[in-house]
């Protein structure tokens, strides 16, 4: 059984993920509307698992950090809205912040262990939340997600550091309730 370091703690990730699941179809209304279909679920895990994969070689552009970025932007915004791995979603995000401060620091791509750890981990997390969402949900988080993955280059191109931290991204989420 894999097991992953968070600030939480060390999880045994399996039951993290039910945990995950079990709260979004306990406490948090469902969102109605078709979910998404077996192939889209698919895509999208590789997708997450190809730029963390990409990202551990160190051999990735900052185009692979930035779509790497915007998933996490995108889960995040979908864990807001189904109320559940809020928590793990903005660890990324700081994990984000992190990476790609360092490379505009240094140029290059790396993770430690840990990190990588820690971003294996949010895959998972955000596989679990790409099994709770529904169409609906995600391509509103998709759109918002690219409108602020856009303003971060725009600043980005002015010099000013990414900042992924809840105080930047969450106000702009809810916003978009």
């Amino acid at each position: 059984m894999a097991r992953a370091r968070s600030s939480t703690g060390t999880v045994a990730v399996p039951r993290l993920l039910r945990g995950l699941v079990a709260r979004a179809k306990t406490e948090v209304p469902r969102h109605t509307g078709p979910r998404l279909a077996r192939d889209q679920r698919t895509r999208l895990g590789l997708v997450n698992t190809a730029n963390i994969e990409l990202l551990a070689q160190g051999g990735s552009d900052p185009g692979v950090m930035m779509q790497w970025a915007e998933g996490l932007l995108l889960w995040h915004y979908v864990s807001i809205r189904l109320g559940c791995g809020e928590v793990e979603m903005e660890e990324q995000l700081t994990l984000a912040t992190a990476i790609l401060q360092r490379f505009g620091v240094t140029g290059h791509v790396s993770l430690t262990k840990e990190e990588l750890s820690l971003a294996k981990l949010g895959v998972q997390v955000c596989d679990a939340l790409v099994d709770e969402t529904s169409l609906a949900l995600a391509e509103d988080a998709a759109l918002w997600a690219e409108t602020q993955i856009q303003g971060i280059w725009a600043r980005a191109s002015l010099g000013v550091q990414p900042d992924f931290s809840r105080d930047a991204i969450r106000p702009y989420c809810e916003e978009s309730a």
